[in-house]
């Protein structure tokens, strides 16, 4: 990363793009950045392997210290602002960082969640009390930069970074990558020099810090939002010629019915965190016909496993990204391999999956071959696509029969009303689980429960009938966890209440 960052600043290319104000910051700029800040964290103190966290939006700022630490051999920890107190004190406490970077909207949530933990906070931003990047930019000169050298690190297999896991069915936890898992992934190839990429998610999500490797590695240019709007998107890309546009499927799903005018700019669309119901891709394909809408499969623990440019089916998750990887799909109580068009749990190998969870016995997680258990049910096609169809603890059982929620949530979608639905089984007084579905309409349209029910309840098996009934809530109520992904454990728990 440093070699790359300082060949682009020698071209003096611009780096990164301020969404709301436009303004531009070179490679020669971010590149002292990077530098002052890493020069800051050795002369606090701090030692390779010490841990450092983040708690940012997407800011001018905020790439520069993930690169920093890179730089140092410190290992990070990223939360979100959006995170609520409590649980941003729990992963405060899991990993105990020595320092602490927050940016204007996340410097209360943490003075809070710190309480009279005494570690540093640092300001992104001009800051009348605290330590600030403008004022740490000022300690060090041309001279300290050039002289600059970065950590060596011998082992690559050792932590980089801890990633939080999502949390849609309990409590994060800190997933350790290694440096060999961050280089294999900024290694694959996504666009030439130059190209603009936009993409919303922050360094608490692994997306976002493959943003910033793949970005600044190759050359590009990083257009930086600190919020989301999926009214005003299209036209806020449109300005700013985004070529590569990265989006979670929640984002995706809100801003669809948004995309009223024409992206020539735009070629390529990739949705992470879910899959997209095949109408809205196709209502991409027809409003944008040269956009290539991709996606992929994969987990924090593991990286990208597969990839889907386009050429796939687009219910498919595609094809294996990578040559070291090994997919197998087999019966999660037998542990034997499954066929191909058979439902099973989806098992991977790879030489650069995570080394474990964060202070936690995590050797439950392989099976006896050293595959990873991603908990994801799926199966391979004729032509090796890989589909996924459910996550394990999202089942539930009927009358001693697994309900796949995904299955019904398929067909849900399918009606022209329904722009979000959501399955659960809630429980019954004859300690039975039923099927309940809860929809978000789209804005225009108008549809009975009842109706829906009966659109469902004729295109499933006798398992798979909506014996719950549909529950109607509005876009704002549907609980997500920060990284964009349905949080069915609160959804629960609003049925409940």
């Amino acid at each position: 990363m440093f070699d790359h960052i300082k060949k682009h600043a020698e071209s003096d290319s611009i780096a990164q793009i301020e969404g709301e104000t436009g303004m531009q910051e070179t490679y020669q700029v971010f590149f002292s950045k990077c530098v002052k800040l890493a020069l800051f964290m050795r002369d606090q103190g701090l030692q390779p392997g010490d841990i450092i966290s983040m708690c940012s939006q997407n800011t001018m700022n905020n790439s520069a210290v993930f690169i920093a630490s890179l730089f140092t051999g410190l290992v990070t920890a990223s939360t979100d602002p959006l995170i609520s107190v409590e649980d941003t004190k729990y992963l405060l406490d899991m990993v105990k960082p020595k320092m602490i970077f927050v940016c204007e909207n996340s410097t209360d949530l943490i003075t809070k969640a710190l309480g009279e933990n005494n570690t540093r906070i640092i300001a992104l931003y001009k800051h009348k009390s605290l330590i600030d990047l403008p004022g740490i930019f000022e300690l060090y000169n041309d001279d300290d930069i050039k002289s600059f050298v970065p950590v060596h690190i011998d082992n690559t297999r050792i932590t980089a970074c801890i990633m939080f896991s999502s949390g849609t069915t309990g409590l994060p936890k800190g997933t350790c990558l290694s440096h060999d898992h961050l280089y294999a992934d900024m290694a694959a190839p996504l666009a030439s020099n130059g190209s603009i990429l936009c993409g919303f998610t922050t360094l608490y999500w692994y997306s976002g810090v493959y943003f910033s490797l793949t970005t600044f590695s190759k050359g590009m240019i990083k257009l930086n939002y600190r919020q989301f709007s999926a009214e005003n998107i299209w036209n806020d890309l449109n300005k700013h010629k985004v070529n590569i546009l990265y989006m979670s499927y929640a984002h995706t799903m809100d801003s669809v019915q948004h995309l009223k005018i024409p992206m020539p700019h735009l070629k390529c669309l990739l949705i992470v965190g879910g899959m997209i119901a095949v109408k809205y891709h196709k209502e991409f394909k027809t409003k944008l016909p040269h956009l290539l809408v991709g996606g992929g499969y994969g987990m924090t623990e593991i990286g990208y496993v597969t990839k889907n440019d386009g050429s796939c089916s687009p219910e498919s998750v595609g094809l294996l990204a990578a040559k070291n990887l090994i997919l197998r799909v087999v019966d999660p109580d037998l542990e034997t391999p499954l066929d191909l068009n058979t439902v099973g749990e989806i098992r991977v190998k790879s030489k650069n999956q995570m080394n474990g969870y964060y202070n936690q016995d995590s050797k439950d997680c392989w099976d006896a071959d050293g595959f990873f258990k991603t908990g994801d049910l799926g199966y391979l096609d004729d032509k090796y696509q890989v589909y996924i169809v459910d996550r394990i603890k999202e089942m539930f059982k009927y009358r001693s029969w697994h309900v796949l929620p995904a299955k019904i949530e398929k067909v849900l979608r399918e009606h022209p009303a329904v722009l979000h639905g959501i399955v659960i089984g809630v429980p019954t007084k004859d300690h039975e689980n039923h099927a309940m579905g809860f929809v978000v309409l789209r804005d225009g349209f108008s549809v009975s429960s009842e109706e829906l029910v009966k659109f469902v309840n004729n295109k499933v098996d006798d398992i798979h009938q909506l014996r719950a009934g549909v529950k109607f809530i509005t876009e704002n109520e549907i609980p997500f966890t920060v990284t964009g992904k349905i949080s069915r454990l609160k959804l629960k728990k609003m049925y409940s209440e």
